[in-house]
């Protein structure tokens, strides 16, 4: 039973946190449509999380370095996200060394593939 709460714990961060970012993105973009991608999510990470500028490109490698061993695309708004969530748990839930649920897909729910 404790497994099955924390399993639904981590699903329940991982909407609350993929809405959050999705409005924040939504938010920089349209006030600031000319930004590229990287420069974007650095701007939402800036804001919503309070980072420097060197903090937010610092998640933003997390996110390349992350993803870069199976992909040649760029780096996507649900890759940081699903760091940011990541992050966020473990300060939260400092006794965890992970995701024990697939968190990703939970982000896929809310966080377009496009972004």
């Amino acid at each position: 039973m404790q497994r099955v709460l924390h399993l639904l714990f981590e699903k329940r961060h991982a909407r609350r946190v993929s809405r959050d970012l999705l409005g924040w993105y939504t938010k920089v973009h349209s006030e600031r449509p000319d930004l590229a991608r990287a420069t974007l999510y650095a701007e939402i990470l800036m804001r919503r999380n309070g980072l420097d500028e060197l903090a937010a490109q610092a998640v933003l490698r997390r996110a390349e370095q992350t993803f870069e061993w199976h992909s040649d695309r760029e780096v996507r708004f649900r890759d940081v996200a699903l760091i940011v969530t990541f992050d966020e748990y473990q300060d939260a839930e400092a006794t965890t060394k992970g995701f024990q649920s697939n968190v990703g897909r939970v982000l896929a729910r809310y966080i377009p593939e496009s972004l």
